[in-house]
C-alpha cells in the first residue's frame, strides 16, 4: 500500500511540478515587481491578436509606419511585464488601439491602482495566468479570433483511424498480430498528421492552451476578493459556459502547462500517432464557431488582468507619470515631458493653442528625439491613459508620423520620393473631418533647398488649415515663411570657449544660434576651411535679406 501511495506521490509530483514552485514562483514575481523584466519576445506572435481582430475593430488604430517611428516596439518590451503570453497580446493591442471612452480609460487608471496596493490579489491572479507563460499560449487567439478550418469530408475515418491505434496498443500485450495493426495505423496516422494536420498545426496548440486559459478563467472566477474587479465578475458570470466549453474540447485536451518535459514528449506521441489533438479539434471545431463571440469576451477577461497588472509595475518604477488631461481642443500643454526609452532623459515643457510648431536646430540637439517624445506620449495617454510627464494636456488626435524615411530600391523610389508620397497621405488625410496630429522630421530633406524650401513651405500651410503639425528642420528660411501659422522652437548647441555641448532644451522662438560655422572650428577643421565657410555664410544671408 505504501508504495502504491509513493508511485501516487511521484506521479502528481512529475505530472504537476507547478506545485511544488508556488513558492518561488512568488518569490520571482515579488523580486520582478517594478522592475523592466528580460524576456524573449516573438513580436509576429504577440501581435497575432491584434492583426487578427483588425478588420473588427471600430476603433482608431495605431498605423505600422507611426508605431516604427515612435520605437513602439521597444516601448512595448519596456512596459511589458505579464506573466501570461495573452496578456502580452492583450497588452500589445491596447497600445494600438486609441481609446475614446472616457469611461474605459478611467476604470484602467483605477486598476493600475488597485493592482499596485492590493499585493495578495496581484499575486494570486498572476500565479493562476502563470500557466499561460508558454509562447504557444499565443495560439488561442488563433482558435477564437482566425477563421477556423471546415472539417474534413471524412472526419469519422479519422476518429476510427484514431479509436483502432489505441485500441491495439493495449491489444498487442495480449495478441501478438495486434503490433502490426497498431504500427498500420500508427503510419497512416502520421500521414493523416502530415496531410491535414500541417493545415491546421498552429490550432493543436491553440485548442490545448485553450483548454489551459478555461482552466485558468475558472480558477479566477473562484478567488474571494476585497475589491470587485470586472474581469473578474465576467468570469463568475459566465462560469456555466465556461465548464460546458471545456468539456466539449474534451479529456483528450491535456493541461500541457503542468506537464515536465518527459510527460510533454509522451503527450505529443500520442497526438502524433493517436491523433488527439486532431481528434480533439475535429470534436470541437463546431462548438468553437458557434460560441466565438463568448470565448473572446472569456479571452479579453483573462488576458486583459495580466495586461493591467503588467502596466501596474510599470508605473510602480516611475519617479514621475500623471493620467492626462484629454480635450477636444488642438491644444497641447505639457510640463516636465519625457521619453520612456533614454537612460537619463532630459524633460522638456511645451505648449501649443490651436497652433502647429516648426522646431529648428543643429543635428542632434534634440529635435527629432523632442517630436517622438510628445507622439509617444500622446499615444500612452489615449491608449493605456498615462503620460511620463507632471502634467499633461493632450489633444484627442490620431497621431500620423514621417519620421523614419528610407529609400525603396526595390521599386526604384529615392528617398525624397518616398517621403513624397508620404505626405501625400497626410494632405489626402487632413481633410477627411478627423483631428490629427501629424509629426515631420527634416522635411523633404532628400532635395535641393530652393524647392525644398518652397514645396516645404505650401505643404506645412495646406496641413495647418484643419490638424496640428509638429515638423523639424534645418532650413530657417521657413521661421519667416510659416510665422502666421506656426509657433516658433529650437534647439541649440551650447558653445562656452573652446568646448560645446548640448542641453537638449526645447526654446520657444526662432533660432538665432549661427554655431554651426564655430563647431567646425571646434572640431579641428583647418582655418582656412572656417574662414572660407564664415565669408559665403555672411554673403548668403545679405541675398537672403535683399
Amino acid at each position: 500500500m505504501s508504495s502504491f501511495k509513493n508511485s501516487l506521490t511521484f506521479l502528481r509530483y512529475a505530472l504537476i511540478p507547478g506545485l511544488k514552485t508556488k513558492k518561488k514562483l512568488l518569490a520571482q514575481l515579488r523580486e520582478n515587481w517594478g522592475k523592466e523584466i528580460d524576456v524573449k519576445r516573438d513580436l509576429d506572435l504577440i501581435a497575432k491578436y491584434h492583426r487578427l481582430t483588425l478588420n473588427s475593430e471600430t476603433k482608431e488604430m495605431v498605423d505600422d509606419k507611426t508605431w516604427d517611428d515612435l520605437n513602439m516596439d521597444e516601448v512595448f518590451a519596456k512596459i511589458d511585464r505579464n506573466v501570461s503570453a495573452i496578456g502580452r497580446q492583450y497588452l500589445y493591442r491596447m497600445l494600438r488601439t486609441y481609446e475614446s471612452d472616457e469611461k474605459i480609460l478611467s476604470l484602467r487608471n483605477q486598476q493600475y491602482e488597485l493592482l499596485k496596493n492590493d499585493r495578495e490579489l496581484r499575486e494570486s491572479i498572476q500565479v493562476i495566468l502563470n500557466r499561460l507563460r508558454s509562447d504557444k499560449a499565443s495560439y488561442v487567439s488563433y482558435i477564437i479570433f482566425d477563421t477556423l478550418p471546415a472539417k474534413p469530408k471524412f472526419f469519422y475515418l479519422i476518429y476510427l483511424s484514431s479509436f483502432i491505434t489505441v485500441s491495439s496498443t493495449f491489444l498487442m500485450f495480449f495478441i501478438n498480430p495486434f503490433f502490426f495493426v497498431l504500427l498500420s495505423f500508427a503510419l497512416i496516422n502520421i500521414a493523416i498528421n502530415a496531410i491535414y494536420g500541417k493545415k491546421i498545426y498552429e490550432h493543436f496548440a491553440g485548442l490545448s492552451y485553450l483548454n489551459v486559459m478555461l482552466g485558468a478563467a475558472i480558477s479566477l472566477s473562484n478567488l474571494k476578493v476585497r475589491h470587485e474587479l470586472p474581469q473578474l465578475s465576467n468570469l463568475r458570470e459566465n462560469k456555466g459556459f465556461v465548464r460546458k466549453l471545456r468539456k466539449k474540447i474534451g479529456w483528450l485536451v491535456i493541461d500541457k502547462s503542468r506537464l515536465n518535459d518527459i510527460s510533454e514528449a509522451f503527450i505529443e506521441y500520442l497526438n502524433l500517432i493517436c491523433l488527439f489533438d486532431l481528434v480533439a479539434f475535429i470534436r470541437s471545431i463546431d462548438h468553437l464557431k458557434l460560441h466565438r463571440e463568448k470565448a473572446a469576451g472569456i479571452f479579453d477577461s483573462v488576458a486583459s488582468l495580466d495586461a493591467v497588472i503588467s502596466v501596474a509595475s510599470y508605473l510602480e518604477g516611475l519617479s514621475t507619470y500623471t493620467i492626462p488631461e484629454i480635450n477636444q481642443e488642438p491644444r497641447i500643454n505639457v510640463v516636465d515631458i519625457y521619453h520612456p526609452l533614454l537612460q537619463n532623459p532630459v524633460a522638456n515643457s511645451f505648449q501649443l493653442r490651436g497652433r502647429s510648431a516648426l522646431i529648428t536646430g543643429s543635428n542632434m540637439a534634440g529635435k527629432t528625439t523632442f517630436i517622438r517624445t510628445i507622439g509617444v506620449n500622446i499615444l500612452l495617454g489615449r491608449t493605456v491613459h498615462i503620460c511620463l510627464a507632471r502634467k499633461c494636456e493632450i489633444p484627442a488626435a490620431i497621431i500620423r508620423s514621417s519620421i523614419r524615411i528610407e529609400e525603396n530600391l526595390d521599386e526604384g523610389k529615392s528617398y525624397y520620393f518616398v517621403e513624397v508620397e508620404k505626405l501625400l497621405k497626410f494632405i489626402r488625410l487632413s481633410g477627411d473631418g478627423k483631428q490629427y496630429l501629424f509629426l515631420i522630421d527634416e522635411i523633404y530633406r532628400g532635395t535641393n533647398t530652393i524647392e525644398r524650401v518652397a514645396a516645404a513651405t505650401a505643404v506645412l500651410k495646406y496641413l495647418n488649415r484643419n490638424n496640428t503639425v509638429l515638423v523639424t528642420t534645418h532650413d530657417i528660411e521657413l521661421q519667416d515663411l510659416l510665422d502666421k501659422e506656426y509657433d516658433m522652437y529650437h534647439f541649440s548647441e551650447q558653445v562656452s570657449g573652446d568646448n560645446y555641448f548640448f542641453d537638449y532644451k526645447i526654446k520657444k522662438g526662432p533660432t538665432k544660434s549661427r554655431n554651426a560655422i564655430k563647431l567646425l572650428e571646434l572640431s579641428g577643421y583647418p582655418e582656412s576651411v572656417t574662414e572660407h565657410a564664415s565669408s559665403l555664410a555672411r554673403e548668403f544671408s545679405k541675398r537672403y535679406e535683399n
